[in-house]
């Protein structure tokens, strides 16, 4: 619970900035996502962004002690406050107008732009690996993982992340791409998805096991 509200407090407060943002740079709602920030604004936004994700990870870091509960907890705290973000934003702006509308997600270290399906659909993945890992390191101690779990967990992460990025004018906000490149999110997602489903299959078979050993040794 306490995980849960820091992340919905948080997601509040960044989607209030946000929209007094908004307001203030694209008060008729025509230009963005493609606004120029001011270069003073524009230094400040970037360390805000770079404090959201310390925030967030000193969070996780605080609420639990085994590494693999921390990441579930960060997974945890970066879904929630994602999908607080957007929901705020919809009730202070009407925004977004559907899952399709483009948005400008992030900006280190360049800007990130894709319809607001995308992050949507990797924060609902986090949250489900998030909940899984630590409902299984609350019952089970840690959730272990292998190299192989990792490098798909890394490479799902750059995979959508070049989905965002992949567009040059995009990157410098001169023009919006003529296309998102879903292709490299199913791809990314997949990945992710597809270790750490091998990754929660192995724990549970680990666990089975215990469970069988201690049962022997009772009997």
């Amino acid at each position: 619970m306490p995980l849960a509200l820091v992340a919905v407090a948080f997601g509040i407060v960044e989607g209030s900035l946000v929209t007094v943002l908004r307001l203030w740079l694209d008060p008729r709602a025509e230009a963005f996502p493609l606004v120029a920030l001011p270069a003073a604004v524009s230094g400040l936004e970037r360390t805000r962004e770079a404090a959201t994700m310390v925030l967030l990870a000193s969070a996780a870091h605080l609420a639990a002690k085994l590494p693999s509960a921390r990441f579930a907890a960060f997974l945890f705290l970066f879904s929630v406050w994602d999908l607080v973000y957007y929901a705020t934003l919809r009730l202070t702006l009407g925004w977004p107008d559907g899952l399709g509308t483009w948005d400008l997600l992030f900006l280190l270290p360049v800007p990130w732009l894709a319809p607001v399906y995308a992050p949507l659909s990797i924060a609902l993945v986090m949250l489900g690996v998030g909940i899984v890992t630590l409902r299984h390191t609350l019952r089970h101690g840690a959730f272990e993982v292998r190299p192989l779990h990792v490098a798909a967990g890394v490479l799902g992460g750059l995979a959508c992340i070049w989905s965002f990025v992949e567009n040059e004018n995009a990157r410098a906000l001169r023009s919006m791409p003529p296309r998102y490149a879903i292709e490299w999110l199913v791809l990314g997602l997949g990945l992710g998805l597809a270790g750490f489903a091998d990754a929660a299959r192995r724990n549970r078979r680990r666990v089975r096991r215990g469970a069988a050993i201690t049962a022997d040794a009772e009997a």
